[in-house]
């Protein structure tokens, strides 16, 4: 590793597997391992003792049960069933000795056709012959319809709540999404539209309902250089700041953040700007980092606070808002316990696939901004199916999170309401990247929003229904009026500027807003927003006469009606006031703030999905992003990343320094680099179809393990699953059975199907079904397990299957297929030459390494380290 530090790999056993790994820090994680070589047991170190996990199998080395054991806790266990075709159908938890149990129907094309959730509740998904999504009902009430598709897999026309609410969704030639609308009863709900550069970068994302503010994007080469927060449309007289350029005309908004990066190719920012308004307080975010490195790359210095690490690299001192919090993890790096400055404390237990199964809050006497709370997780593979309060050996259903087929971002939300104790269904609005910005209740109301700062600190607000009003009317000795309105406001959009999908800036004419008449009629003047050294931004408007006011003069100052609306697009009445003008306040109304939207500190639903879809922990303000947690005031995440330099060489950089166009709905990959891994694999396979239809061989170093036609449909597999990667994590079963039936057999001739091996029964079903194991998979090896796996002929399977016979058998009675190159594929394990693809480079133990790191739930360095040694007692990088 970088600075010296190394693993230490001891004690093989048989399959050449190590029994003893001894991370930096001299802590040591002990395994054992089954006939088969899978992973039966591993003990690691962590701060509440030693962690014992336990796993078992069936015959075709698919997890079976998993169980985590903790000193003076009761185990957290986690048992799976499988289908015929290997599908996962069936999956209970325990947390507390009380069982939760998940159980599912999939289609044959690895689509799901029904969910029971643990509480009982049984949610059917209807589809189209192609597997199309139609409709969604839970308990028999439809609550999301796909009306209408733009591609086959990008719903254009959705509705929800019976129809109550309908998203419509609109895409421009290269399928980016151009526009979002939520409507219900013809009130527009939220209205989102974009805009990209020629690399598909976000430039513009324009809310149309708050008056067409507009956060702008911009670049510097292929960095992230400026975000400018909710930019407004209308004119400023005094700009606190300058703006980028673009092809509207914009006015500051919220806040402007420019960020600095290194240029010493390290992929890390050492400063970021943020310019606001006078009146604003500045916005809770990181702005000086470095310059001191640790030997990770770890940044130590924060806004000049050390943020000191443990031996394998996890963040372990971290300011939050009641000052210093101190961090434990164990020794797979993951979170353990979070002490709080005021003496309160947050700690958590997992599954031992790895998954969060359970948070626990103890508030000290006093604390502010501390909920006490035992909370049990419910994951089925990425998704959170529901939360559950422990109470007393007792449970109470808090959540229960609502999917269709947009992977990890759910549709809707049932939420404990306190008040009945009864489930409360809500929906989501979300944007394009699958945050949160809202909620709604099931007769089309919004109850909540959310807006967030680039790297993803909420701002949660209650509903606002108070109109604004005139607050102040000001006179100054150059004869001027301030107009303070009573909490932020702007001129609306056109009416024609509220339709289609171009981003706008036509708001209505400020001349319109104020009149002034005095004993000579009325005086004509102009309405600027001013950058006041007092008055939050958005409230104060600078009105200058054609000639000043005059001192002791009566005027009369009008407000039109509709002229202004404030941010939950309450428009304001018309107000008529008599004054006498003069220097200071002539007129006070309502004081600066009594009609502002309130923001809260956590959502008042009992909300637990933000940014990204993210589970946000708002006791420490932070983000649970499953392999890793992630701080949204620096940017960076708290573990180094568990896939090593995929994303970046900085291993704390989260979303490659771009959360505007980067999603990561593991904490391991991002959306974008999944793209780019696909679109290389498709050339490569492209290139080796080419090479077999012209010279009837395939010149591939892999071709010694499987076969060409083994390694054709294996990394047809692959490319399937990552189809699914780089889309919006659906489970990744369906996208490993496709890419096995689908895209492997589709590479080849289809009078040479009889020959294809990597059937998606074996592929899928032998080690990849579970979707937390395949989601926390990166890209290689996704291909690894399913070059060993993928071992089975189409049309012997089939014979086989279609008689009834169940998949162990299939398995365990069909031989190897014909090898070309004469070596078999599978059970042996040989070395064989280096891939250029950089997948490990030795036989059957790199699909049992595979099983390991991912099986065992390693994250932080634990799980890459597992995944990449070779057969020495050391390994460093």
């Amino acid at each position: 590793m970088r600075g010296g530090a190394t693993t230490t790999f001891s004690d093989f056993d048989h399959h050449n597997l190590p029994r003893r790994i001894t991370l930096p820090g001299n802590m040591s994680l002990v395994a054992s391992y089954d006939a088969r070589g899978n992973p039966s047991q591993l003990t690691f170190p962590s701060p509440a003792g030693t962690v014992t996990n336990d796993f078992t199998y069936d015959a075709l080395g698919r997890m079976r049960a998993a169980t985590s054991n903790v000193p003076n806790a009761s185990p957290v266990g986690a048992s799976f069933e499988y289908d015929l075709i290997g599908y996962n159908n069936s999956t209970v938890v325990t947390i507390e000795s009380l069982p939760y149990t998940i159980l599912s129907v999939p289609r044959r094309d690895g689509s799901t056709s029904q969910v029971t959730y643990p509480s009982g509740t049984i949610v059917n998904y209807t589809r189209a012959p192609s597997g199309q999504l139609q409709s969604v009902d839970v308990a028999g009430t439809t609550v999301a319809s796909f009306d209408a598709y733009a591609t086959a897999s990008r719903p254009r026309t959705l509705t929800m709540a019976g129809g109550a609410i309908t998203r419509t969704d609109e895409y421009d030639h290269r399928r980016r999404l151009l526009s979002r609308r939520y409507s219900s009863n013809g009130a527009t709900l939220a209205h989102l539209r974009y805009a990209y550069d020629e690399a598909n970068r976000e430039t513009a994302s324009q809310d149309v309902r708050r008056a067409g503010r507009t956060t702008l994007s911009s670049y510097e080469g292929d960095r992230l250089s400026r975000v400018d927060v909710a930019a407004r449309t209308s004119a400023v007289a005094t700009p606190p700041w300058a703006v980028q350029g673009t092809p509207l005309s914009w006015s500051p908004g919220d806040t402007a953040y420019s960020y600095t990066y290194d240029t010493s190719n390290e992929d890390r920012v050492v400063a970021v700007r943020t310019q606001t308004w006078q009146a604003d307080a500045p916005p809770v975010v990181a702005r000086a980092f470095g310059p001191a490195i640790s030997a990770y790359g770890h940044i130590e210095l924060v806004d000049g606070s050390t943020r000191t690490i443990d031996a394998l690299g996890n963040v372990t001192s971290l300011e939050g808002e009641t000052g210093t919090m101190t961090l434990a993890y164990d020794a797979q790096s993951q979170l353990r316990a979070v002490t709080r400055a005021d003496a309160s404390s947050v700690t958590y237990e997992y599954r031992a696939d790895g998954l969060l199964s359970r948070r626990t809050v103890t508030c000290a006497t006093g604390a502010a901004g501390c909920v006490p709370s035992d909370r049990a997780y419910i994951y089925d593979g990425l998704l959170l199916r529901e939360e559950w309060e422990l109470v007393g050996g007792s449970r109470v259903l808090q959540a229960r999170y609502l999917y269709a087929d947009e992977g990890d971002v759910p549709i809707g939300v049932e939420l404990l309401d306190g008040s009945t104790q009864t489930m409360a269904r809500h929906y989501y609005l979300v944007d394009r990247m699958g945050s949160v910005i809202g909620l709604v209740d099931d007769q089309g109301t919004v109850v909540e929003r959310v807006t967030y700062s680039p790297w993803g600190r909420p701002t949660i607000t209650t509903p606002d229904s108070q109109p604004p009003v005139v607050s102040y009317l000001e006179g100054a000795a150059n004869g001027t009026l301030l107009v303070v309105f009573s909490e932020p406001v702007d001129p609306p959009l056109t009416a024609a500027a509220q339709q289609g999908t171009t981003i706008v800036a036509a708001t209505a004419p400020l001349d319109d807003v104020l009149t002034v008449s005095g004993a000579q009629g009325t005086v004509a003047g102009t309405l600027e927003l001013e950058d006041h050294a007092t008055h939050p931004s958005g409230t104060a408007y600078r009105w200058t006469p054609s000639t000043p006011l005059t001192t002791s003069s009566t005027y009369t100052i009008s407000v039109a009606s509709a002229v202004m609306q404030d941010e939950w697009g309450n428009s304001n009445a018309a107000e008529s006031h008599l004054v006498t003008y003069a220097a200071g306040v002539m007129h006070a109304g309502p004081s600066v703030g009594s009609t502002a939207q309130i923001a809260v500190e956590r959502s008042a639903l009992g909300n637990g999905l933000l940014f990204q879809a993210h589970l946000y922990d708002a006791d420490v303000d932070l983000y649970l992003m499953r392999a890793r947690v992630f701080d949204p005031n620096t940017g960076m995440f708290l573990q180094r990343d568990p896939n090593g330099y995929e994303d970046s060489v900085n291993l704390y950089a989260g979303f490659r320094w771009d959360p505007v166009n980067n999603r990561d709905p593991t904490g391991r990959l991002t959306k974008e680099e999944a793209k780019r891994a696909l679109e290389g694999l498709r050339a490569r396979q492209a290139a080796r179809r080419q090479r077999y239809e012209t010279t009837g061989q395939l010149d591939d170093p892999m071709i010694g393990l499987l076969g060409a036609w083994g390694l054709t449909a294996a990394i047809g597999t692959g490319m399937g699953a990552l189809e699914v990667l780089a889309g919006s994590y659906p489970l990744v079963a369906k996208g490993l059975t496709i890419g096995g039936w689908g895209l492997g057999a589709a590479q080849v001739k289809s009078d040479e199907d009889a020959d294809l091996t990597g059937v998606a029964a074996m592929g899928a079903g032998g080690m990849l079904l579970r979707g937390a194991e395949a989601a926390q998979m990166s890209r290689n090896r996704y291909i690894i397990a399913a070059l060993e796996e993928g071992s089975v002929s189409t049309a012997d399977f089939s014979a086989q299957f279609g008689a009834g016979k169940s998949v162990e058998s299939v398995q365990s009675s069909i031989n190897a297929p014909a090898d070309p190159t004469g070596a078999a594929s599978k059970g042996e394990s040989g070395d064989a030459a280096q891939p250029t693809e950089g997948l490990p480079s030795s036989g059957n133990w790199q699909g049992r390494t595979t099983r390991i790191g991912t099986t065992l739930g390693l994250s932080g360095a634990g799980r890459s380290r597992w995944w990449t040694f070779r057969r020495a007692t050391r390994w460093s990088a």
